[in-house]
């Protein structure tokens, strides 16, 4: 790897780090969107428990507790701030299949959708997504163990032991190609503005050529031979 093309990478990781840190206030947002308008499901539906309301207020405060310190005085680490949140919130939701009240089909789906939107949402590394899925199916298929303890109850359906493995494959494949498709877009940048500075140099070496000749053209008195000189100035601009 060439000098140019290691400042290349660190100019896109630069720019991946600034452009996790932007994200993290809005993935937060969406998320407690997705708390409140659960919350407020369960509640019109069943009526919430304290146990729910708890665990619902646990989440929101880690995420805003997290984005804080991201933004702040942990701005430097923000992709591990950004892995704790997540490991924080998954671990709070798999921890809920200790009440036998709480669905397994429930939790399942909402893990799911948890390890694909923090591969959409948020531009961090590929193996920080590896990392992110691989311990929330840990913990999931733990308190599973925990829970057929409790209960000698195994889960029948086969979706709630295959949706979590399905949907940790696909957040990985997805991670995988947002982050190509970043650093392509951001490297193309790079190279529009190099090419748009290089065009700017020329044109202005053209115009203080063009200037020069004008001044010896006029002072000879050749207005002929200035015309052909800005055609030839112009021809070098083009090509």
């Amino acid at each position: 790897m060439t000098s140019a093309d290691e400042a290349a990478v660190g100019a896109y990781e630069q720019h991946r780090h600034d452009q996790l840190v932007t994200s993290l206030p809005r993935a937060a947002a969406v998320m407690v969107g997705v708390i409140l308008l659960y919350a407020a499901g369960e509640l019109a539906v069943e009526g919430i428990s304290l146990p729910s309301l708890l665990f619902y207020a646990l989440q929101a405060a880690i995420l805003v507790l997290g984005v804080r310190l991201a933004q702040g005085p942990l701005r430097s680490q923000a992709e591990l701030v950004a892995l704790a949140i997540d490991l924080l919130c998954s671990a709070a939701l798999v921890g809920r299949l200790l009440d036998p009240a709480t669905t397994v089909s429930g939790t399942a789906l909402i893990l799911s959708l948890k390890m694909v939107a923090t591969a959409l949402l948020l531009p961090w590394r590929v193996r920080v997504q590896y990392a992110s899925a691989g311990v929330a199916l840990a913990c999931y298929c733990a308190m599973l163990a925990l829970r057929v303890d409790r209960t000698g109850q195994l889960p029948a359906v086969l979706h709630q032991w295959l949706g979590p493995f399905v949907a940790a494959i696909l957040s990985a494949v997805g991670a995988g190609s947002l982050q190509h498709a970043r650093r392509e877009s951001f490297l193309r940048s790079l190279e529009t503005a190099a090419l748009y500075k290089t065009q700017q140099t020329g044109l202005g070496c053209g115009l203080v050529l063009l200037r020069r000749k004008e001044f010896h053209a006029r002072h000879d008195g050749n207005m002929f031979l200035l015309q052909v000189q800005t055609k030839e100035v112009r021809f070098k601009e083009q090509s």
